[in-house]
């Protein structure tokens, strides 16, 4: 079966690493001008500040919304998930670049409570909070997350019975993002499986029911918004599994993950990969990372050391396949299909671009590292395993 190589593709280059992956799922066609991301992002926090100058009660109420919202404008990255999967996924039901603005809104302000939340238990709060009492914070992550997002539902032009629909939708998704962040709470003790399991319930699934709502707004069938919310879940694995990496290796110094002490998939999987006296080696340069950023260079050396990149490399490529073969499958208008395209390839050249730098930097043991075979090679033709060593490029699983 035919994957993209997105490998050694930088971050103009993203999407040209899926142009003939696009051609099949578009067949080639042209759809109307639509706004670039940068553009369609702006217009999306400004229906926010418009809705919360509506909605909030007086100055200092909405100077507080204000700074909840800033969370998700300070997201990097040209394509933020909240605002451009939406519109993304109702583009390609729908053909209309912009009907899925007014969803978007909808997740946007899903978005900002949950990373304002996140971030305040985390320990992470950008400066624009500084000042601001953690039980300020904690009320506008709440009511962010439980008040906002239904209010602005129920403010969408469409009928009552998807209005409800929708919002039982979201309510559902808070459940089960609820379980994730309750295993995340408890990362220092999980295993990896159980560390992945985190990832997919609290990232995951919320990135599933952008997709899923959207769809659903558009006025895709079950099966369709189904789809879509595959679709979803497995660009939220690629996207939260690469930020864990790049948090790590980007600038080691500064992890904030280090710095807090969360073990995050690719640390509890390098934890769990040694044993004996260098895993409590490296059990105490984690504890030193916590507070000393020489240590948080010396841990990430050691972590990278045990192979966790070729083993993330795994995850994220498994992951952004499945994401292109759901879009591949569903009858998406082209360029909805290719805006999604961009975000898989963009997430997923994020990761490439410090994995690159990481491998290039580490020193070489005497003995490789095992080659670690992505599962998907178990479907090929061949019925002899691959030998390749991972570190080859490779243009796909049977290569």
């Amino acid at each position: 079966m035919w994957r993209p190589d997105l490998r050694n593709v930088d971050e103009q280059g993203a999407l040209a690493a899926v142009a003939s992956y696009g051609t099949m799922v578009t067949g080639g066609r042209s759809s109307v001008a639509r706004l670039s991301p940068s553009a369609q992002r702006e217009r999306v926090m400004e229906r926010g500040r418009a809705f919360l100058d509506r909605h909030a009660h007086d100055p200092d109420q909405r100077a507080v919304m204000e700074q909840a919202l800033t969370e998700v404008a300070r997201m990097g990255g040209e394509r933020i998930p909240c605002i451009h999967l939406p519109c993304a996924v109702h583009e390609a039901v729908t053909g209309d670049p912009d009907g899925g603005e007014s969803l978007a809104l909808v997740t946007v302000l899903a978005e900002a409570g949950i990373y304002t939340l996140d971030h305040l238990a985390d320990r992470e709060l950008g400066p624009h909070w500084d000042g601001t009492a953690a039980g300020r914070v904690q009320l506008a992550g709440v009511g962010f997350v439980a008040a906002l997002p239904y209010l602005a539902l129920a403010e969408l032009n469409v009928a009552p019975a998807l209005i409800v629909a929708l919002q039982a939708e979201l309510a559902a998704a808070y459940v089960a993002m609820w379980a994730g962040q309750a295993r995340d709470l408890v990362s220092a003790s999980a295993t990896p499986e159980e560390l992945l399991a985190s990832v997919a319930g609290k990232t995951g699934e919320r990135r599933a029911v952008y997709a899923r709502m959207a769809a659903r707004h558009a006025g895709a069938d079950d099966a369709t918004c189904e789809r879509y919310g595959q679709l979803g879940h497995a660009l939220g694995m690629v996207r939260q599994l690469s930020s864990d990496v790049v948090d790590l290796v980007a600038e080691p110094a500064a992890s904030r993950d280090l710095a807090s002490g969360t073990v995050t998939w690719p640390i509890g999987w390098a934890l769990a990969r040694t044993s004996g006296a260098s895993r409590e080696a490296l059990k105490v340069l984690l504890q030193a990372a916590r507070t000393d950023p020489e240590a948080r260079r010396q841990a990430v050396a050691a972590l990278v050391a045990t192979g966790v990149m070729v083993r993330a490399k795994v995850e994220v490529e498994r992951h952004a396949h499945v994401a292109l073969e759901i879009l591949r499958s569903v009858d998406a208008h082209p360029r909805g299909a290719e805006a999604l395209q961009a975000m898989v390839a963009d997430a997923a050249a994020r990761f490439e671009l410090v994995a690159a730098a990481a491998e290039r930097a580490r020193p070489q043991p005497a003995s490789a590292t095992s080659a670690i075979i992505p599962p998907w090679t178990t479907r090929c033709s061949s019925s002899t395993p691959s030998t390749t060593p991972a570190s080859t490029p490779r243009r796909g699983p049977c290569a």
